[in-house]
């Protein structure tokens, strides 16, 4: 009978560790069934560390570019001359004058090739928003604020870049042609200081033949007159 007892003994206190083991196990279960439910019941209500911001930017962007223009000016230039001839009368009763008048007329031609290069600028706004996580809800706003400058940043350049290349294209073409003009406009009057005593020489000598022309003819109507 003692011995039957001590048996006894022996086999609970043997049960106790295994006893203890399973209660273990089981309240490890318990934890991790408590922490799965607890992160399920706060899923749905968001992430506490997202923030979201929105961000307005105003973007220069400049750009350059050039231009090639021919530019052909015309000038006309003229002089008019009025010369008196003398001649005398086949038998030299008489002295006849006559008065005649001419015009020389040119026009020059000035040609000037000139390249340019001018720049041009366009400024745009724009606004964009960004969200970011992070558990510090600062460093999550800092770091959306800077995402959403830089697409608003983007999206402003992508509007002003062709603007600025078409105004700086235009200002290239206005540039090089008003400097050309200029180069053909000195050429012009380079020209015409050197043509217009050569013009002016012309009409006086076509005035002369005219003239003595003209008092040949009446010498000749005089002599012939009763």
């Amino acid at each position: 009978m003692g011995e039957s007892s001590r048996f006894g003994r022996r086999l609970r206190g043997a049960a106790r560790p295994s006893l203890g083991v399973a209660l273990t196990t089981i309240g490890a279960v318990i934890a991790v069934v408590a922490v799965i439910s607890n992160h399920e019941r706060q899923s749905p209500q968001g992430h506490p560390g997202k923030v979201c911001r929105s961000v307005s930017a105003r973007t220069t962007i400049r750009r350059t570019a050039s231009s090639r223009q021919w530019v052909t000016r015309r000038r006309p230039i003229s002089a008019t001359e009025r010369v008196t001839a003398s001649e005398q009368a086949p038998d030299g009763s008489a002295s006849v004058t006559a008065t005649a008048s001419a015009t020389s007329r040119r026009t020059l031609v000035a040609r000037a090739l000139v390249t340019a290069v001018a720049a041009g600028s366009a400024t745009e706004p724009a606004r964009a928003s960004a969200c970011a996580f992070d558990r510090d809800r600062s460093e999550a706003g800092y770091r959306a604020g800077v995402k959403a400058k830089r697409r608003a940043t983007a999206k402003a350049r992508r509007v002003a870049a062709p603007k600025a290349a078409r105004r700086a294209h235009r200002n290239a073409i206005a540039r090089a042609r008003r400097r050309a003009v200029a180069g053909a406009e000195a050429r012009l009057d380079k020209a015409a200081l050197q043509q217009q005593p050569r013009i002016e020489e012309e009409a006086r000598r076509n005035a002369m033949e005219h003239a003595r022309a003209a008092a040949r003819a009446r010498a000749a109507t005089a002599a012939t007159s009763p």
